[in-house]
């Protein structure tokens, strides 16, 4: 993809981004707070093929996983929620570098890097 491509892509992207964030009515997640609009128009970013070459984008490389709360059925270790509490892997929020290093840990919760356990 050449630069005037890559452009092009670009603008159509924040165009998609903007209208869904502002003018849509359905709710979407970068209406919550400025730093989900940032982590948004980054992941648009990365859609295009661009996130490297125009942004740093926080990948979310990191989960919570529970050192005693397992699921009764399969014996699977559970992850964290932040809507839900303790879910299967699936279910589970993940966060980037930043977040692990901001963010209290819930009892008995433990960061796990995603390139490890995948």
């Amino acid at each position: 993809m050449n630069n005037t491509e890559k452009i092009v892509e670009l603008k159509n992207a924040l165009a998609w981004l903007l209208d869904e964030c502002i003018t849509s009515t359905t709710e979407f997640p970068c209406v919550d707070s400025e730093h989900d609009a940032v982590a948004n128009a980054a992941h648009v970013l990365d859609r295009v093929g661009m996130g490297n070459e125009y942004t740093i984008v926080p990948h979310k490389d990191w989960v919570i996983v529970s050192s005693t709360e397992v699921d009764e059925e399969t014996g699977q270790h559970l992850y964290w929620s932040n809507g839900d509490g303790w879910v299967d892997f699936q279910d589970a929020d993940h966060f980037t570098e930043l977040e692990k290093d901001l963010l209290n840990l819930p009892i008995s919760g433990q960061w796990a890097d995603l390139a490890v356990i995948a």
